[in-house]
């Protein structure tokens, strides 16, 4: 029986601009282990997601772990493990993604990985439109700095295709009205990246 890939699902945008919708949407009702900055933010900050500055490597060591300990029970396909991982931060730029990209590469050295990388609409009065009514808002002066850092993901750069043979890279743009579509680059073609 051949082994189901895990399906890691990387959005890139700025706060407000809608990542967590979509994520839910993709997963098509199925559980997602979602590994969330903030969320971990909220329970190091004793509730509160609000950025302090000492507490980020703790942050950064623990989203690591969890995307770990995701990939590890994507393994098991008993019905009681998610089968998508939800990277739900900004992932803004190669730099903030490289660690997170460098587990999943490692685990796609020996298990199959789908990753679906997700480029939403880099527009700051969009994101500002989309979080009004939310419980947490984002200060429009904090959007437009991660506006200014929007880096496209680039395949050739930030994946190691000599490692993760297991590793498969789908691209895709996210429109105003939420829909999907294939990255340029790639005119409609999923780029595979294992045989």
């Amino acid at each position: 029986m051949p082994t189901i890939p895990t399906t890691v699902f990387l959005p890139i945008g700025i706060p407000g601009i809608g990542k967590s919708t979509l994520l839910k949407q993709q997963a098509g009702g199925a559980e997602i282990a979602n590994v969330s900055r903030d969320e971990i933010r909220s329970e190091v900050n004793g509730g509160d997601a609000t950025f302090i500055p000492e507490n980020e490597p703790k942050i950064t060591r623990l989203s690591y772990q969890r995307l770990r300990k995701a990939l590890r029970e994507s393994r098991k396909r008993d019905g009681s493990k998610p089968k998508h991982i939800a990277l739900d931060m900004t992932n803004i730029n190669a730099w903030g993604r490289k660690d997170y990209l460098q587990i999943v590469q490692k685990f796609a050295e020996t298990r199959p990985v789908v990753l679906k990388v997700f480029h939403f609409p880099n527009d700051v009065d969009l994101a500002m439109q989309r979080q009004q009514g939310r419980e947490r808002q984002v200060d429009q002066a904090i959007i437009e700095k991660y506006a200014d850092k929007f880096q496209r993901f680039d395949t050739a750069s930030e994946t190691d295709t000599g490692k993760a043979k297991r590793l498969s890279v789908e691209v895709y743009d996210v429109a105003e009205d939420g829909t999907l579509r294939d990255a340029p680059k790639f005119s409609g073609q999923r780029l595979s990246l294992y045989a």
